[in-house]
């Protein structure tokens, strides 16, 4: 595509790949409008009688510009007064997404696990619905995010027809939000949230100021009553939620910075992992750790019900690294809803789904590459329609979305609205190319929905 698209700078290549060859007259005087309304990065041009002009920019969005068919093809320009979100009837804006690399994801608990939500370093906060695939909600943030973390349904602190999102930030803070999203029949053009024209909104619920370095990862309790955040300081703080997020506990023990957390279905124990690939079990009432020497403790913890498994290091994940592979290659591990399957992500751009539990070493893996960095981040849609599942992938700088199914690599279309049928369904993001890509597992030997 043409490079450069900084306002001023020059344009490096004129003629982008596969443009028809009586294009590129009209292309030729139109650049600079293109980089300096839009600041266009990237640029794809279709059509033959009038041409079409998909322009992906800087800030993560991507615009259709179609020549007026009314008026001379030679003189249909771009609209000077074009901004993002200012749309005209010449430019629509088909897609946004990240400006800066996205690190962290959390799925919704609500309206079906259709929602997720995607934050990084571009202080961006996005609401995607998987089923409809655009943002439902675009929100600025004070900072770069670094964590992500949904409220169960019905969580006392959120009001009706509201999600709760914790999000922790480089800087240590923590801050609870809650998101009032656009759904289809808001806007003319659905799936847009705030900035869109959507009725979206956010509201903050609080914020906390207890850690001293970045908060690492983040998760509710089932019940909603606490919330747990790890940060890079070795230390994991659980608040109160019905108390106005008052610290309840800090635990202490780990001997590096706390990388994943799970709580238990009965929200009574936690446990969670660090970067020297320890694994501690908490109880949360008292914030005392639980001894696995212990005799009485051992049967305890065997047969915890573990509410989601996010852990990389442990009894049911021990073949979910390759041979030879390096722990700290892995940087993500989910568990699906239906504890079916285990995917993970890491440092080879590679997303890999195994079956749950995983406990032959280096285990056969459905294994499919989508990104051009590392993912960083993965987690299955949770409570799926009609008991369905699939990974939902995002990698650092390329600011796209796009689908494929487990095993293939092969993107797949689908109209506006269409579920998921009875597949598994997970996301990932992270990396530096940017990108979201959305995934569904066929196991071999089942039949996959029409």
């Amino acid at each position: 595509g043409v490079d450069g698209g900084l306002g001023g700078e020059a344009v490096r290549r004129l003629k982008p790949a596969g443009v028809p060859s009586h294009a590129e007259q009209r292309l030729r005087g139109r650049q600079r409008r293109l980089v300096g309304c839009l600041g266009a990065r990237h640029l794809v041009v279709t059509g033959r009688r009038y041409l079409t002009f998909f322009v992906g920019t800087k800030s993560g969005q991507v615009y259709a510009i179609r020549e007026d068919p009314v008026k001379s093809p030679a003189v249909a320009a771009v609209p000077s007064s074009l901004v993002p979100f200012k749309l005209s009837q010449d430019c629509s804006c088909l897609l946004t997404g990240h400006s800066g690399a996205p690190s962290a994801a959390a799925t919704s608990k609500a309206r079906g696990g259709a929602r997720f939500f995607t934050a990084g370093a571009d202080a961006r906060l996005i609401a995607w619905d998987a089923c409809l695939h655009c943002a439902v909600g675009l929100f600025k943030l004070p900072g770069n995010a670094s964590a992500l973390a949904a409220s169960p349904p019905a969580s006392s602190f959120s009001s009706g027809g509201a999600e709760s999102v914790a999000v922790g930030f480089e800087d240590g803070r923590l801050r609870v939000y809650e998101l009032r999203l656009a759904s289809s029949s808001s806007s003319s053009r659905p799936g847009y949230g705030a900035g869109f024209g959507g009725k979206a909104g956010i509201q903050e619920l609080a914020l906390r100021r207890d850690c001293e370095e970045p908060v690492s990862c983040a998760g509710f309790s089932p019940d909603g009553v606490y919330l747990a955040a790890g940060d890079r300081s070795n230390l994991i703080h659980i608040y109160a939620c019905d108390q106005g997020f008052a610290p309840h506990r800090r635990l202490r023990g780990h001997s590096s910075f706390v990388e994943a957390l799970d709580w238990s279905a009965d929200s009574g124990l936690l446990q969670s992992a660090c970067g020297a690939l320890e694994v501690l079990f908490w109880d949360v009432a008292s914030g005392k750790q639980v001894s696995s020497g212990s005799g009485g403790s051992v049967a305890r913890l065997a047969d915890v019900d573990w509410s989601t498994y996010s852990l990389k290091i442990g009894f049911p994940v021990m073949g979910v690294f390759e041979k030879g592979q390096p722990a700290n290659d892995l940087n993500s591990v989910d568990r699906s809803p239906d504890r079916r399957f285990v995917a993970t992500a890491g440092d080879d751009g590679a997303l890999r789904v195994l079956r749950y539990p995983s406990l032959a070493h280096a285990a056969p893996a459905l294994e499919v590459r989508a990104h051009g960095s590392h993912v960083a981040k993965c987690a299955f849609l949770l409570h799926p329609p009609s008991n369905a599942g699939s990974p939902f992938s995002g990698g650092g700088n390329g600011r796209g979305a796009g689908r494929g199914r487990h095993g293939e690599g092969q993107g797949e279309g689908q109209g506006q609205g269409r579920s998921f049928g009875t597949l598994t369904r997970l996301v990932t993001v992270g990396g530096l190319d940017r990108t979201i890509c959305l995934w569904r597992v066929d196991p071999p030997g089942e039949q996959r929905p029409p």
